[in-house]
């Protein structure tokens, strides 16, 4: 039998790299480049088992790469027999060492799951008798007045992925490096828990604040009907419980890491308030070529004027706003062209309805998607950057923005306006 090979680093990664691109997979893929000494393995978590593909050509050092789905198919009834009450109440345990933010137990009930995972698989929790008790004793502490049906399915959905996670195949390493907290936090933790492996976390955008954006706008998330009929202040109660279940998983990730990294100060701020520990805080700020991005030579044609969007086409990034940004900006300035350079594969629903925007608007002549480009094609002949993302950490696209001298509109979010000011 050949023994497994031990990497150096396990880098922990959540719909990033290799299989997407953007800031912090271009951020994982330099780092593993630029460093050919040392080996590492993945572990990806992944929606389901169509997002496939690498993005990236894969340096030789990644020796391991392991793929874990939060969803796949419908869970059916199990005629096996389900969880006993003794071993059902370890996850029990671990769920309400998670809720009540409490490490030194978290510790002690993940390693017993993990030590046993043949007897947790999702099915035999979803069809455990004890479960069903479980969830109507946490329905009636907390949502007794809203629909049990509703709450059931929520609960269930939001839960699902973290018993899958409890499945996962970890590779061996020295080193694990988690690039976000959510469910890659929750499965750092898990691991550290189970392994006592040094556990670091890199943060660009903070992933709790950034699900609450989303979550706040999100129209997946049942609510009453009559609600959508009043004017109210904010969220519903099962928009809540989304956004607090990722704060606490936040919490059990910053608790668990033996050093708490990221871009700037702002993110800080955040970290700290969903518990973080000061003492282990870094900031390591991007860093880019300056000379390479400063050696380009504008080309400066006055028309067109050409104004550039670089980033993915995704809710998150707001490329809706920008669209519309260039119908005002066309109604005044005649000779205008733009584009969005990034790729427009991760959401092709947000993606037709910016086409769709884009034709209503008439900018079909102004307006072009390029796709993922080499942007240092473009450095010399942009006159604009323009970011209209609703969160970011410290974006490249200014950085290199910047170090070619070409002027950058932002919205006041993440480092922006740090890198501007």
């Amino acid at each position: 039998m050949v023994a497994e090979r031990i990497s150096d680093v396990c880098f922990i990664l959540e719909g990033t790299y290799p299989y997407v691109r953007g800031g912090v997979s271009h951020w994982v893929h330099q780092m593993i480049s630029s460093l050919p000494d040392i080996s590492f393995s993945l572990l990806v978590i992944l929606p389901g088992e169509n997002n496939k593909g690498y993005k990236y050509s894969l340096p030789p050092n990644i020796i391991d790469i392991q793929e874990v789905y939060l969803g796949g198919e419908v869970i059916k009834p199990s005629f096996t027999p389900s969880l006993k009450r003794k071993d059902f109440q370890h996850f029990a345990d671990m769920l309400q060492t998670i809720n009540n933010k409490d490490l030194e137990n978290f510790i002690p009930a993940v390693r017993s799951i993990i030590d046993k995972k043949e007897k947790f698989t999702p099915e035999k929790i979803i069809f455990s008798w004890k479960l069903w008790q479980y969830m109507q004793e946490e329905y009636h502490k907390s949502f007794d007045g809203i629909s049990f049906i509703d709450y059931f399915w929520t609960w269930r959905f939001m839960h699902l992925g973290m018993m899958r996670l409890l499945q996962a195949s970890i590779p061996r390493a020295r080193v694990y490096h988690t690039v976000c907290t959510g469910f890659a936090g929750l499965l750092g933790a898990f691991i550290k828990a189970h392994t006592f492996s040094p556990l670091f976390i890199t943060e660009h955008g903070i992933y709790s604040r950034e699900r609450q954006v989303e979550i706040s706008m999100a129209d997946w998330i049942y609510e009453k009907e009559f609600r959508m009929l009043s004017v109210s202040r904010g969220v519903g109660a099962f928009h809540k419980m989304w956004m607090d279940f990722f704060s606490r998983l936040s919490n059990i990730c910053y608790q668990s890491c033996n050093e708490i990294i990221t871009l700037y100060r702002g993110n800080q701020r955040y970290q700290l308030e969903d518990g973080a520990n000061a003492e282990r805080m870094k900031i390591v700020p991007n860093g880019i070529e300056v000379d390479k991005m400063a050696a380009f030579i504008r080309q400066h044609k006055p028309q067109p004027f050409i104004i550039a969007f670089i980033g993915r086409v995704v809710p998150v990034k707001d490329v809706k706003t920008f669209i519309r940004a260039i119908r005002r900006v066309c109604n005044i300035v005649q000779d205008v062209e733009a584009y969005v350079m990034g790729d427009y594969n991760q959401d092709k629903e947000y993606y037709d309805e910016c086409r769709e925007l884009v034709r209503l608007l008439e900018l079909q002549d102004k307006l072009f998607f390029l796709g993922n480009v080499d942007v240092s094609d473009w450095l010399s002949k942009i006159h604009l950057v323009v970011l209209t993302s609703i969160s970011e950490g410290q974006p490249l696209a200014i950085l290199e923005a910047n170090a070619a001298g070409i002027p950058v509109v932002a919205t006041d979010v993440g480092g922006c306006r740090e890198l501007l000011k």
